[in-house]
């Protein structure tokens, strides 16, 4: 049974609300541009030519938002995930090609799993033995120390297969560990200084298991936090040491304090013109003014942004 709140699909069922109210041109654009990065074997590639789980999924995820997903894209795309069963080494890997493989079957392509048997078992078991001893998740088999993010990155895969998470409470644990007096979470144990992104992920983790933790003082202080990340650019900060903005840690500050209804005290309109000012002429998303390249990953941030902020106009 999958868990009674589905992140995945709660996420991308408001991004696509939001994304249909951003100018068609604007949404034009951007999909051609994510498409043309489809390589022949029907992955999508990153900032190198070949093709890559990770950016396949991202494509996928931005082409689904913005209801510009096809039967022929998916096809190709299932041929490509296909190829890719059992090249897995990661929890990043895995959770890239399991939700891959979900939007494609949604998008009228192949059923990926359909000659893996019980696949879901298998899955499950690989989830399994990543689970450390403090109750979270690390990225490979026998890490040393368990991850917010990676952690976020299991849960997801338990929804996407619809097995519950075992010991649950564990988990809340675990997170509780990594809050900070700042309001925040931190990615590991011995930091003391929170990020954006471990703290959108570990808010993740007690949205879907303990909803109601979030709220009276965690509430406001994680409001306070993601407030406090906003930089003088008008997007959102990776954590108070870094000077620059960045549409990552944009998407996930906006997409945080959207759950915890905290963003009708922003300028939402000068943060939109934030996001749309590291967008390319010719289609894609930058990552922020620091950077030069463009890719799928950033351009789907840059779209959830904008779809978050579309949504509140």
């Amino acid at each position: 049974m999958i868990a009674p709140f589905n992140y995945l699909e709660n996420l991308t069922n408001r991004l696509h609300l939001g994304a249909m109210k951003i100018p068609e041109n604007i949404r034009n654009k951007h999909v051609r541009y994510i498409l043309s990065c489809q390589n022949p074997d029907g992955g999508f590639y990153g900032r190198d030519p070949d093709s890559d789980l990770y950016y396949t999924g991202f494509a996928l995820r931005s082409l689904l938002v913005l209801n510009a997903l096809d039967t022929p894209t998916c096809e190709k795309v299932g041929t490509f995930l296909s190829q890719r069963l059992h090249s897995q080494t990661s929890l990043v890997d895995f959770f890239s090609l399991v939700y891959s493989a979900v939007i494609v079957s949604m998008g009228g392509g192949p059923d990926v799993f359909a000659s893996s048997g019980d696949w879901t078992e298998s899955i499950g078991a690989f989830l399994a033995s990543l689970r450390g001893a403090d109750g979270g998740f690390g990225k490979v088999p026998g890490g040393k120390e368990s991850s917010t993010y990676m952690s976020f990155l299991a849960l997801l895969c338990h929804q996407l297969i619809g097995k519950k998470i075992a010991a649950p409470d564990s988990l809340v644990a675990f997170v509780h560990s990594r809050l900070r007096t700042d309001g925040g979470f931190v990615e590991y144990g011995p930091m003391r200084k929170s990020g954006t992104n471990p703290t959108a992920a570990g808010m993740g983790i007690l949205r879907a298991i303990a909803p109601q933790l979030l709220q009276g003082d965690m509430k406001n202080n994680l409001i306070n936090f993601y407030k406090g990340m906003m930089g003088d650019e008008n997007g959102f900060k990776a954590n108070h040491r870094i000077p620059f903005c960045d549409v990552l840690s944009t998407f996930t500050s906006l997409w945080s304090l959207a759950e915890l209804d905290g963003l009708d005290e922003l300028p939402l309109d000068k943060i939109s013109q934030y996001v749309l000012s590291t967008g390319n002429i010719q289609g894609g998303f930058h990552g922020g003014s620091w950077d030069a390249g463009r890719d799928v990953e950033y351009s789907f941030y840059a779209l959830g942004a904008l779809a978050l902020l579309a949504s509140r106009k």
